[in-house]
């Protein structure tokens, strides 16, 4: 009676038919229980039937010498495997999964400086070794005669149901040209002798960029986004496949006959997803599209190839969740401030010494059709009995909005964290203004009157030139300046704002900047830390977002600065290298490598507020600490 055998990942007819003792996959091919599979390649999983082996009987003269010669059946196999040792290369251990390498192509080491070993040297190399993510295919290969052998490598497409589930993998891309820049024919090379004979390939990677792909033609797959499907084809999802041809086989042009092993791209336990929405303000409201000329598919080309290209590094990739990616009218100048920077209390005297000083202002929503309402604000703030009763900013916020509230109007005040070099109870507060209807709401002065007459507590209309959004000074730099903070208090819900990453698009932020990012400062002492909905966003220039591929890593960049919560690192090979560059090439600002780098951020030690100095993170390892930890809420599993 013959058995049924459960194929394996990399299993073929050649490959159970030797190790169950047959000379060649005919017998198991040919049989009618292997008809439905047997004009495909195994796939795990398979049930195969292994016929019982056929006794032979051999007629032959007597009293003379006959020679027989016993077939190998010894199976031909390939690992991918992690070249660690000098001299055992037969325990040399099999990698479970590959890996998106995050060092430059053609450099290695443990400081990412070395060379990388080229593609005639299959030998053990111990800079190329240090990088966790580089590979070997090992193919055993006990009866070839020949000192080098080929391996194809190529990159399978998952099958999607329902642009979500994936149920399996194919080698139907998009066009045979996608399909052809992630073929890689490669030489093994005969590392051990017969009878264990192993062929080794030379160091390899795997890239997402044409630019890495040039750098080590012979050394790099590239496993990337597919440019006709980008926005659903996740480079994670991806699967590599090494192929080889048994010239001995009776069937050596059919795929029943080739030795096969198949490898995911990243572990899916390791895997995340960080969500994320962008927003692009209009030039004026209601235009068509944003300012700069950004429209929605510009950003989702930057989003799902730029940005899941450098997180692919990392086994990360954005999510895009509602209210997804969309144009916005610019903010109105709907926000006050009191006291901002320093965050004083009102004296309740003017600068003449007069009492009580007064805040004063005027509120108009625009409701379309040419329907407006308004009402005047004035709040007289009387002088306190002592220094110690004056009111504090929140105070003073809280009588405004008192004010305000009624059947037009609704106003929320938020208390702000102190800025570094000031006591903690010092703290400004922003005061955002809504129309009830829904109408668009505009604070002006009320005449020719101050907004605040207060010698100490000063009161400030917030309006947000898009072309120079201020960066912050540096007192504020944490906290964003008060037109950042506009942005952010209208278009991000507290309630949510630690749930997600939000970008916003915008002219220009100034003086010079590219993008600007709001940190959570994990570090910093707790009394100084930013507040909700600031942390976990970002602001950056049009340029960076347009139709064209310049600065095509500066998205990712800022929200580096989020998800790593640190500033910046050298070297400029870097992502989060201080000074963006305009192209996507081998030696620009883009890696994430598990190196430890020198990152500038706030000490954990705060033996004061605002505390400190330089630390050493491999960006690979602190994401995904931060990531499971206390990130962990901006993310989903995969």
């Amino acid at each position: 009676m013959g058995e049924w055998v459960t194929a394996q990942e990399g299993d073929s007819f050649c490959s159970i038919a030797a190790a169950c003792g047959f000379v060649n996959c005919e017998p198991l091919i040919n049989h009618a229980a292997n008809a439905e599979i047997a004009g495909r390649q195994l796939q795990p999983r398979d049930r195969v039937y292994v016929p019982d082996i056929t006794e032979r009987r051999d007629s032959a003269p007597t009293e003379t010498v006959n020679r027989y010669q016993r077939l190998d059946p010894r199976v031909v196999r390939i690992r991918f495997v992690r070249d660690e040792q000098d001299q055992d290369v037969a325990n040399d251990p099999e990698a479970p999964y590959l890996e998106v390498s995050g060092y430059k192509t053609d450099r290695a080491g443990t400081s990412g400086t070395d060379a990388f070993a080229g593609a005639n040297h299959w030998q053990f190399h111990r800079a190329s070794s240090a990088d966790p993510r580089a590979f070997k295919v090992e193919l055993i290969h006990p009866r070839a005669g020949a000192a080098r052998l080929q391996v194809q490598l190529e990159v399978l497409h998952p099958r999607y149901l329902a642009g979500v589930v994936m149920v399996g993998w194919d080698e139907n891309w998009s066009s045979a040209g996608e399909a052809a820049r992630r073929r890689q024919e490669i030489t093994v090379h005969r590392a051990t002798p017969q009878p264990d004979q192993r062929y080794r390939s030379p160091y390899l990677r795997l890239v997402v960029d044409e630019q890495d792909k040039a750098g080590r033609q012979q050394q790099t797959l590239l496993t990337t986004d597919d440019q006709a499907n980008e926005e659903v084809l996740e480079i994670l999802d991806q699967k590599v496949r090494a192929t080889y041809v048994l010239e001995s086989c009776t069937r050596a042009a059919d795929v029943r006959c080739r030795a096969v092993r198949e490898l995911e791209v990243s572990e899916r336990a390791r895997k995340r997803y960080f969500r994320l929405c962008v927003g692009v303000f209009r030039r004026n409201p209601g235009d068509a599209v944003g300012i700069g000329g950004v429209d929605v598919p510009h950003v989702r080309r930057r989003v799902f190839r730029w940005l899941r290209r450098a997180y692919a590094q990392a086994n990360m990739a954005p999510k895009v969740i509602d209210p997804g990616i969309r144009l916005l009218d610019p903010p109105s100048a709907n926000m006050l401030t009191i006291s901002n920077i320093n965050g004083n209390p009102a004296s309740g005297r003017t600068s003449a010494g007069v009492s009580p000083s007064r805040m004063r202002f005027t509120l108009t929503a625009d409701r379309g059709g040419g329907v407006t309402v308004s009402k005047n604000v004035d709040l007289p703030i009387p002088r306190p009995a002592t220094p110690a009763e004056r009111p504090t900013p929140l105070q003073v916020a809280n009588d405004l909005v008192a004010q305000i509230n009624d059947a037009n109007f609704t106003a929320t005040a938020f208390e702000n964290s102190p800025c570094l070099q000031r006591p903690a109870h010092r703290r400004s507060v922003d005061i955002l203004v809504r129309d009830s209807a829904g109408g668009r709401v505009t604070i002006t002065r009320t005449g020719t009157n101050p907004l605040s007459t207060d010698r100490t507590a000063t009161l400030a209309i917030v309006q947000v030139n898009l072309n120079a959004v201020p960066y912050g000074s540096t007192p504020e730099e944490f906290l964003g300046s008060m037109q950042a903070r506009s942005i952010l208090r209208n278009f991000r819900d507290v309630a949510d704002s630690r749930d997600r990453l939000d970008c916003f698009v915008v002219g220009r932020v100034s003086p010079g900047f590219l993008g600007r990012a709001f940190l959570a400062c994990l570090n910093l002492h707790a009394d100084y830390r930013p507040p909700a909905p600031i942390p976990y966003a970002c602001i950056v220039n049009a340029e960076t977002m347009d139709q064209s591929d310049r600065y095509p890593y500066v998205l990712a960049h800022e929200l580096g600065h989020v998800l790593l919560d640190a500033w910046h690192t050298n070297p400029g090979s870097e992502l989060m290298y201080a000074f963006a560059q305009s192209s996507p090439g081998m030696g620009r600002s883009k890696r994430l490598p598990p190196i430890r780098r020198a990152y500038g951020n706030f000490h954990p030690n705060q033996t004061h507020p605002g505390h400190h100095g330089n630390f050493y993170y491999s960006t690979a390892e602190r994401l995904e600490q931060l990531s499971r930890n206390e990130l962990r809420d901006l993310f989903d599993s995969w």
